[in-house]
């Protein structure tokens, strides 16, 4: 009896329908499914990538950049599920990090370069 060869695509499958499963009940947030559905293609290109494909390499930045920003968005509106996605997932980030509260702006460089220069009139006058 011969045993029977998978491919990798095979192999892809099997692991997105587990990714389906697993993730089956956070569903209403499509942020949480592109962020496992994208680690999962890019476990499988890294594994598969050649040194010298540039422009598979290209690809897989514009996908791991992709899961950044719907990671970032992730922490700044649904933190728990951010914090399942990371855990699932067994992605690496700082899930202690906060949002800042945009409420208490600090002044940009160009605010305090103004009020610096309003100052040193009032000096003159």
């Amino acid at each position: 009896s011969r045993a029977k060869l998978v491919s990798s695509s095979d192999v892809f499958c099997r692991a997105f329908y587990a990714i389906l499963a697993l993730f089956a009940p956070l569903i209403c947030c499509a942020f949480v499914f592109s962020v496992a559905q994208l680690t999962l293609k890019i476990k499988h290109l890294s594994s598969v990538l050649h040194k010298k494909d540039k422009h598979s390499r290209k690809g897989l930045q514009d996908m791991v950049q992709r899961r950044k920003k719907y990671l970032k968005y992730l922490r700044r509106t649904d933190w728990d599920s951010y914090c399942l996605v990371l855990s699932k997932l067994g992605l690496r980030d700082t899930p202690e990090y906060k949002a800042p509260d945009y409420k208490k702006t600090q002044p940009t460089k160009a605010q305090s370069k103004k009020s610096k220069s309003k100052r040193k009139r009032k000096m003159k006058a």
